[in-house]
């Protein structure tokens, strides 16, 4: 149905700004068109909330609300049908920045449009006009209602679906497939298409628009120009889940809103709407200062989208004519472009400095690429009738190398054989793994790896030396044995064995040397020679039967055959699998990013959906469009900012973002802002004249004064409204930097399904990029803890890098080195204190296993702890350690790292390193030469010791018995002032009580929130606490009194008025708050009152009883007009006369 448009209003704010405020419905008739309406005393207001309230909160919804006056019959009857004839969405309001005449249509976007709320306001009882008060939501917030599926699904109650109904490729369906990848701009569109947005149809001057500020770039990657939103894809399936099983399976869905607010999360962005357009921008994008001018601003470079997701087009700023990217915040009078005043009264609180970001990345690998072992020829169903040689082979797929990381794999090969002869033997089996490059070659039947195009096979076998090289010619395997040839003994029946067990074939390792940048397929040969009509055989598939002389070795003639397991998971499941962070597959991963200092604050960000893995099979793999092809981005990650050689994982990049802007404590500051209404809003810098108007994504910039030693700061919205009339912002802001911390980076891997550990402390680790391991690794499934602690220890990135090389002379025997201090690149922090341990990861080999061959873990290393001898200082290019006599070569290159038990042990142990200059050791803290060693919990200090510190508690104690007083009330009291007069409704009865305005600690005194005025704003996240005070709750019993006093005017002379005042007290429960009355503190004011004479006050007071233990208790006072002579008085509150005192009495 069409929208028509019932009633419009026009008002100019005090600053002189000319707003237009619509509604439009779909149901509503030509009784109700284009009607003009009236705006209550409250006019109209914008709110910005926030999904949590975090620095990177991911979603801020926007809401809007006005009075509307009901002024005549008509209006009465309007608002009527709103309450019992309108769904949501069908009735829409928009408030544009705009003068328009009459009946005549807005030419400009609106600066909020939304569905309105069927929840309007009671009607009171009393006569016309009376305002009602009507609420729209932006449709973010909706989009909870909404489950992610294609706009052909009906969406259900219960949000379990078939697969046909969802974005999964259904394979049954051919006419209904889904692409198995969106790309995230895909992803966005196909939820904003639930919102409910204000369209052209509805009456909307202009389309919606999606725009994104988004500048990670991987590697792979075409350019910096692209849009990575645009150019990443990821599987829609992440966003369901299974339910049920076999026939009946059904797919439980996500709704849009956590879809987006997942997507949100992982890129480190916030999604707001504003103006016709919904914003994607990453928190860290503030970091840009407007270089431009108002003309032609520059600021973030963003991408724009039509809501179906197409492209839009894209520029150097988000600034809009209506809405400034950076001003000034400042209550100084200054000409130019400080147009924006900072209110009085704002409050300043601290956000806590992280000393570590953790990344918690689910689903990452936890695939198996396992394909199939070829079979013997004919399936060995039928033997060759002929003799010869004969090839089979089978592909486990495609793989991307960075050219840079080697790459190792798990490797498993589970057969199913069965005899049906009559005599056990040993079963020869002789096969290659090869590899081409991807896209090459062919796919001949019974053809060799060199005629198909296979470029390389692996030597894998411990047997061949080295036993894990790569040759580069595979025309070798035409003849001779194939590299790896175990004989199977079987016994007569079934048997199922793992043919790559206690062989290097378990573990094949891809230098990066050899396999340069690029995809790669993978895959299996077989050769099998046959002389003598199939009854000779010889390589794969030759079966000697035991204690039988001169056999026939065909697999047929002696009824032998084989077959892949059928098992796909978990034990006894062939297995092709990428190590990744020391583990053979993973359900998810951490990574954990840590700056050096003593904060002790942490973040961690969970259940992040996407991420680098390397393989199109993996859950939450990303795919990355490389300007010609869609690739897996790789395992290591190639992500940076701007940059297209960024060294990052996805997940790493993540944390950094998050520990750059939170690195030190930043403030919060809740502050208002105004337009002095006797100034112009515009100001010209030469280029052009535009409205200096705050906005969503407005970067304040405090003045810096150096008499107050105070710097320059940015501050960015976190939540904030806007009073239409006032011209008032009131924010909530957070300090915006970017630190460009130094950081520790620690990769860890819980493990899946197909999951398990890939051996000892750097198995395999190459003697250079030809060979492998000294000894094979265990089997995953063996659960080697302590290998994969080791493992883990070598995910951290290098802390500092070698500068200046040294090395071993050429002498008899085993050469050495005595070490005391290393060359380093310089640093610019003081990272290494005395006692810390490093570890120096070489690229040579300790040449005492070398000489030997020795295979004790110990000398079969790369890494050698040193410990510091000194602190180091900032800038230095050295790093003093206590002497050690080390057998290998220090080259320039190598890296430094902590070493990470024990890091982690003074992390979490704390037994030893340094605290606020505090040494630690095992039983103790010292600092100028006196070491601490415990508690002391005596009231009489016995067993005082130059040892131990004794408790406040104790020590007020001691102090009180020996001074021979009581102790006496804490000085805790406040006196609460309004800064604004209190108007009663025009109505009688409490009913219609307001609420008294204090807003203003005009006295205080006590610890910081004993005492806490929340005003106007209220509390963050609770509806209805408006003007309330909170008592901050303690261990212990308290009493405090609340004296008041309320002088009450009005307005007309020869009157009759009685007010009332009450005390009230609040619950809060699930984000709102509940009053009820404490008794007894109701009282009344009568007024009768001639010419000038129209005043009245009353004073009480009341003992509050705070028991210790309990919750924090929330007051507020109410204000109502009882009864009047005449019904058009209010009565109204005197500033100098109403005020509220709390004071702690016990």
């Amino acid at each position: 149905m069409a929208y028509n448009r019932t009633y419009y209003f026009n008002f100019i704010s005090d600053a002189g700004i000319s707003w237009r405020l619509e509604m439009y419905d779909q149901i509503a008739t030509g009784t109700y068109q284009d009607k003009v309406g009236t705006l209550g005393p409250k006019a109209s207001e914008m709110k910005y909330g926030s999904e949590g309230s975090k620095m990177f909160a991911p979603l801020k919804p926007s809401t809007f609300s006005f009075e509307f006056m009901v002024t005549d019959q008509a209006a009465a009857n309007y608002i009527k049908q709103l309450k019992i004839s309108r769904q949501e969405r069908d009735v829409y309001v928009a408030i544009y920045r705009e003068s328009v005449s009459g009946s005549n249509s807005p030419i400009y976007p609106p600066y909020f449009a939304g569905q309105v709320l069927m929840d309007l306001s009671d009607d009171p009882d009393i006569p016309l006009p009376y305002p009602i008060t009507i609420k729209a939501v932006d449709g973010i917030a909706s989009l909870k209602y909404y489950d992610y599926l294609p706009a052909t699904t009906t969406q259900l109650a219960s949000h379990i679906y078939d697969i046909g109904e969802t974005y999964i490729p259904d394979p049954t369906n051919a006419g209904g497939q889904y692409d198995p990848w969106q790309h995230c701009i895909e992803i966005i569109s196909n939820c904003l298409s639930f919102s409910g947005e204000f369209t052209t149809a509805m009456g909307n001057p202009s389309s919606n628009l999606i725009f994104t500020n988004v500048r990670w770039f991987n590697g792979e990657h075409p350019n910096t120009t692209i849009d990575p939103l645009r150019s990443t894809r990821i599987k829609p399936n992440m966003f369901y889940t299974e339910e049920n099983e076999g026939e009946d399976l059904k797919y439980k869905a996500q709704n849009c809103y956590d879809v987006l607010q997942s997507l949100c999360k992982a890129w480190g962005m916030r999604m707001y709407y504003f103006a016709g357009i919904y914003y994607f921008t990453q928190l860290n994008e503030w970091r840009n200062v407007d270089t431009g001018t108002q003309a032609i601003p520059v600021n973030m470079k963003r991408h724009s989208y039509q809501m179906d997701g197409s492209t839009h087009g894209s520029g150097n700023a988000i600034t809009r004519w209506w809405g400034k990217y950076q001003m000034p915040l400042t209550n100084q009078v200054l000409t130019g472009e400080y147009k924006n005043h900072k209110l009085a009264g704002g409050k300043y609180a601290m956000l806590p400095a992280f000393k570590r970001v953790q990344i918690d990345f689910m689903n990452v690998d936890n695939v198996n690429s396992f394909t199939s072992f070829p079979l013997l020829p004919t399936g060995g169903t039928t033997a060759p009738t002929t003799a010869g040689v004969y090839w089979e082979f089978s592909s486990l797929g495609t793989y991307t190398f960075d050219g840079i990381n080697n790459q190792a794999f798990f490797n498993r090969i589970y057969l199913a054989i069965t005899n049906n002869g009559i005599t056990p033997g040993n079963l020869t089996l002789g096969w290659a793994m090869v590899v081409r490059p991807a896209g090459t070659g062919t796919n001949t039947l019974n053809t060799s790896p060199q005629a198909n195009g296979w470029t390389h096979y692996n030597l894998l076998d411990i047997n061949n030396s080295p036993p894990n090289q790569w040759i580069n010619n595979t025309v070798q395997l035409n003849t001779g044995s194939m590299p790896n040839t175990p004989q199977i003994a079987i016994g007569i029946g079934n048997t199922t064995v793992d043919i790559t067990t206690n062989t290097y074939a378990n573990w094949p390792y891809f230098p990066a040397s050899v396999f340069t940048a690029g995809d790669w397929e993978i895959g299996y040969y077989i050769r099998s020679d046959t002389t003598a009509a199939a009854l000779y055989w010889s390589e794969h598939g030759r079966f000697v039967p035991t204690g039988v002389s001169n056999p026939y070795t065909s697999p047929w003639q002696n009824n032998v055959n084989y077959q892949n397991v059928a098992t796909t998971q978990g034990i006894n499941a062939s297995e092709f699998a990428p190590i990744i962070n020391g583990a053979v597959g993973a359900a998810s991963t951490t990574t954990n990013v840590e700056q050096s200092g003593d904060d002790t604050a942490y973040e961690e960000v969970k259940d992040i959906i996407m991420g680098d893995t390397g393989s199109n099979l993996s859950q939450g793999c990303i795919q990355i469009y490389t300007g010609t092809i869609w690739k897996p981005s790789d395992f290591s990650g190639v992500w940076g900012i701007d940059t297209l050689a960024g060294g990052n994982s996805f997940s790493q990049q993540l944390a950094e973002d998050i520990i750059n802007a939170q690195a030190k404590s930043l403030d919060r500051f809740t502050v208002s802002t105004t337009i002095d209404a006797s100034e112009s809003v515009y100001w010209n810098d030469g280029t052009a004249n535009r409205p200096q108007w705050a906005c969503p994504f407005t970067k304040f910039m405090t003045q810096p004064n150096a008499y107050q030693g105070m710097v320059q700061k940015s501050f960015i919205m976190h939540t904030g409204s806007y009073d239409f009339l006032t011209d008032t912002w009131k924010w909530v802001l957070y300090e915006q930097n970017y630190f460009n911390v130094g950081t520790t980076v620690i990769v860890t891997t819980d493990l899946g399904v197909n999951s398990g550990l890939s051996g000892g402390a750097g198995n395999p680790t190459p003697v250079d990029d030809n060979y492998g391991s000294i000894a094979p690794p265990p089997n995953p499934e063996s659960g080697n803890q302590v290998a994969q602690r080791l493992l883990q220890q070598q995910q951290i990135q290098p802390v500092a890098t070698i500068r200046a090389g040294q090395y071993l002379s050429p002498i008899v025997g085993i050469p050495s080195l005595t070490i005391t201090s290393l060359s380093v690149k310089k640093l610019p922090a003081a990272i290494f204190k005395i006692g810390d341990k490093l570890v120096l990861q070489t690229a040579s080999n300790d040449t005492r296993a070398i000489a030997s061959e020795d295979t004790n873990p110990q000398y079969n290393t790369n890494r050698i702890e040193f410990v510091v001898s000194a602190n180091q200082l900032i800038d230095a290019e050295t790093i003093s350690v206590t002497s050690k006599t080390i057998y290998q070569n220090i080259s320039v290159g190598d890296t430094i790292t902590f070493n990470v038990e024990n890091l982690y042990s003074q992390y979490q142990n704390k037994t030893e390193g340094s605290i606020a200059g505090f040494e630690v050791d095992a039983d103790g803290l010292t600092k100028g030469g006196v070491e601490i060693t415990g508690w002391l919990d005596s009231d009489t200090m016995t067993g005082a010791t130059a040892t131990n510190v004794p408790t406040a508690e104790s020590v007020k104690a001691y102090v009180d018995a020996s001074a021979g007083t009581t102790p006496t009330a804490l000085s805790v009291f406040s006196m609460l002032t309004c800064t604004t007069t209190t108007i009663t409704a025009a109505a009688n009865g409490i009913a219609n009580a307001v609420v008294m305005k204090f807003d203003n600690e005009g006295i205080t005194e006590g610890p910081t929130g004993s005492i806490v005025s929340y005003g106007n704003g209220g509390i963050e996240g609770v509806e209805n606490s408006q003007f309330c005070w909170q008592i901050t709750a303690d261990e212990i019993a308290r009493y405090f009194e609340f004296q008041w006093n309320v002088t009450s005017n009005t307005n007309t002379v020869n009157n009759r008025i009685l007010s009332g005042i009450r005390i009230e007290n609040g619950i809060i429960d699930r984000g709102t708050i509940t009053w009820s009355e404490i008794t007894p503190t109701t009282s009344y004011i009568y007024d009768r009152g001639t010419g000038s004479i129209r005043k009245g006050s009353t004073a009480g007071s009341i003992l509050i009883s705070m028991p210790g233990g309990t919750s924090d208790r929330y007051y507020r006072m109410i204000f109502w007009r009882e009864a009047t002579s005449n019904n058009g008085v209010k009565s109204e509150s005197v500033l100098n006369g109403t005020q509220m005192t709390i004071k702690q009495l016990k």
